[in-house]
């Protein structure tokens, strides 16, 4: 009897024990699927938190640049005021400097100098505001960056066209040119031109 007893109570333990092992399993499995719902849930809000931020990102950079545009058009009207002052400026000094120093008094020569550094400091106020003097190298005009304003004959062949003096400087802002290089260009003179290599007349 007593080890029926014994026997009994150990199946019952042993499927009490398989039933808790059940409910066990069963509760595991029901974390584990609250836990994936719970990933997916926060992948979702990550992936949502990306795109707010990459769609912020773009609204700050396009605030941004209008505000850039928006200053720059305020700006541009002063800036064109300060490039057109600084080439009387320029034009007045070339003027002083073709005149021999000998024959300067010494006023003259205290207003060049004065002349030369009002020029500076406006070049150096355009820089502030992000504006570049320019000179482009080469002898060929660029379209984009250089406009000539005057023709000078030559006889040259190979000159027609090509730089013949840097009049003035070109200004850009960023990568904007807002008043391109002025340049004198060769012009080849009518039945005259002449190829300098080879030294025969055409």
């Amino acid at each position: 009897q007593h080890a029926e007893a014994a026997e009994t109570a150990a199946a019952g333990f042993s499927r009490a024990a398989q039933q808790d092992s059940g409910l066990l399993h069963q509760h595991l499995q029901a974390i584990g699927t609250q836990l994936e719902a719970l990933h997916q849930d926060f992948e979702t809000k990550l992936k949502y938190d990306e795109a707010k931020d990459r769609q912020l990102d773009a609204l700050h950079r396009e605030l941004q640049a209008h505000r850039d545009d928006l200053h720059f058009k305020i700006l541009r009207p002063v800036l064109m005021d300060l490039i057109a002052m600084y080439d009387d400026l320029q034009s007045i000094a070339r003027h002083e400097d073709g005149r021999n120093p000998a024959d300067l008094s010494d006023g003259e020569v205290r207003m060049r100098r004065n002349l030369a550094s009002f020029a500076d400091t406006i070049e150096e106020i355009l820089e502030r505001y992000g504006v570049t003097a320019f000179t482009d190298e080469g002898d060929t005009v660029l379209p984009q960056r250089q406009r000539s304003i005057k023709q000078v004959e030559t006889i040259g062949v190979g000159q027609d066209r090509r730089i013949a003096e840097r009049l003035r400087k070109g200004f850009c802002h960023g990568d904007k040119v807002l008043r391109p290089e002025i340049v004198s260009t060769y012009r080849a003179a009518p039945n005259r031109a002449v190829d300098l290599s080879s030294g025969g007349e055409e």
